[in-house]
């Protein structure tokens, strides 16, 4: 703020409220000095990279949306949607998952495979035992009706000794199944 009354403008702020409050505003001038200093300092530096590094491999599991935005095809909006898509999923087990997230050409990922890596420790996996019927409905693959059979099979049966029993008592079809079946712990 300059003066007293660049207080006002900011949008939480009502006339009354101004008010009450500019005899307490109080603003140091700065000389000319200093203000050209400043500006100095907020003038943005002119990036050192011109070409985006595409050979770097990343990894699919532990690279924030800054390193996913460096292989040319990948923006900022791409870039937060697969980080967000990991984080519904528990992590990447495949490269071929980046076609499920929203707006990702199909060209995009095959030209961006060989740079690609899945580290598939860094799978969040939960037990199907013990997960909530609200969490086990928010994974991608598991549908709301799948989720209530899941959780109403445990209620009535009891646990699952294995996931296999998933698909033998088609509370999972085969599809949905070999889908999780990587973030199940058994």
């Amino acid at each position: 703020f300059r003066e007293a009354k660049d207080f006002a403008r900011m949008y939480v702020v009502d006339s009354v409220t101004f008010a009450r409050l500019e005899p307490y505003i109080q603003i140091e001038r700065q000389t000319d000095a200093e203000e050209e200093d400043r500006r100095i300092r907020r003038r943005p530096v002119a990036s050192t990279t011109l070409e985006p590094d595409v050979t770097r491999v990343l990894n699919l599991n532990s690279s924030d949306t800054l390193d996913l935005m460096n292989p040319r095809g990948i923006g900022r909006a791409y870039a937060r949607r697969i980080v967000s898509y990991r984080e519904l999923l528990g992590g990447y087990h495949n490269v071929e998952q980046l076609k499920e997230v929203y707006g990702i050409p199909a060209d995009l990922v095959e030209s961006l495979r060989e740079n690609l890596l899945i580290d598939s420790i860094a799978i969040r996996k939960f037990s199907i035992n013990m997960v909530p019927y609200h969490e086990l409905r928010q994974h991608p693959y598991i549908s709301e009706y799948q989720a209530k059979a899941i959780v109403y099979y445990r209620e009535t049966v009891g646990n699952l000794k294995s996931i296999d029993e998933l698909l033998r008592n088609n509370l999972l079809d085969s599809a949905s199944f070999r889908r999780v079946k990587p973030y199940i712990k058994d």
